[in-house]
């Protein structure tokens, strides 16, 4: 059974997140405060006299480390310009008590030792976070000093020229295999596909090398895939495709039932009962016509 929180109950546990003083894990939905509670602490921790310099924040995006240094840049500047009566009451709703004459006066110089700080307020992506690690110890992380981490512009470039290389390698005489293999892809894709299975390749580069080292080769990777897939050595598209479409394939009665509770739902459960319904009514070449493009997103997505 769950109930609607309590305002104050949700002030208790943020305020309590915002503690430098407490080691805490926070789990919420976007939205929900999450940015504001760190930038809470964050400055908490700075009017306890911690320098700037001493704090590292990671996220995950770009967007987020800049929404997160906007933010912690204009709180802190709107304390340098407040009057002193206003930082007061700024102070006390941050701090859930009257701050001290030390809390206010470091409070009013923030803004310009934050400023003054070396390298700033360290605010981060964990991949930034990582490069500088490996800029600063080189050697021991086995990389060339003074590296620069490949921007998507060059890359989409390096890509365009291993393409051009891969064509070129195809037409040679001694290149059979990977002719035969160019000319059956240049069949399921067009130029614009080609270019997109050549990004998907590269982005997977390494698990795919880690597969062909567990398996042997490319041909042990798939055989192994459709182990473990339950096909057939000699199983087509078609065959799976004919095996899914007849009703002994699937349980019509379960699948009424989620029609019923999808049909209760939001517009797009709704959406989801219908194709539910049209598969359950159809017969055989219809749900061949239905299972890709509509039957499976209503379980895939």
């Amino acid at each position: 059974m769950s109930t609607a929180p309590q305002a104050d109950t949700e002030t208790g546990a943020q305020a309590l997140a915002a503690d430098p003083g407490q080691s805490v894990w926070v789990s919420a939905n976007a939205g929900t405060g999450k940015t504001r509670v760190l930038i809470d602490r964050i400055t908490r921790l700075l009017l306890t006299g911690t320098r700037p310099e001493r704090i590292l924040c990671l996220t995950f995006t770009k967007a987020a480390a800049a929404e997160m240094a906007n933010r912690l840049h204009d709180r802190l500047g709107d304390w340098a310009a407040s009057e002193a009566n206003v930082l007061d009451d700024k102070l006390r709703d941050l701090l859930g008590r009257q701050a001290t004459d030390d809390e206010r006066a470091r409070a009013g110089r923030l803004f310009a030792e934050t400023m003054d700080a070396p390298d700033g307020l360290k605010i981060r992506t964990i991949h930034a976070f990582c490069e500088s690690l490996l800029g600063r110890f080189p050697l021991e992380a086995n990389v060339v000093p003074n590296f620069q981490v490949i921007d998507e512009r060059h890359a989409a470039e390096l890509r365009l020229e291993t393409r051009d290389a891969l064509l070129r390698r195809s037409l040679k005489r001694d290149s059979n295999v990977l002719a035969r293999a160019m000319v059956h892809l240049a069949g399921l894709v067009d130029e614009n596909g080609f270019a997109s299975v050549m990004t998907e390749m590269d982005a997977t580069r390494g698990r795919l090398n880690a597969l062909i080292s567990e398996h042997g080769d490319l041909n042990m990777v798939i055989a192994a895939g459709r182990q473990a897939l339950g096909l057939g050595p000699e199983e087509t598209e078609s065959d799976v495709i004919n095996a899914a479409i007849h009703k002994d394939a699937f349980n019509a009665v379960a699948l009424t039932d989620s029609c019923r509770t999808l049909a209760e739902g939001s517009p797009k459960d709704q959406e989801r009962a219908s194709v539910l319904s049209a598969w359950i009514a159809a017969d055989p070449p219809t749900r061949a016509a239905l299972l890709v493009d509509e039957y499976m997103p209503v379980f895939l997505t």
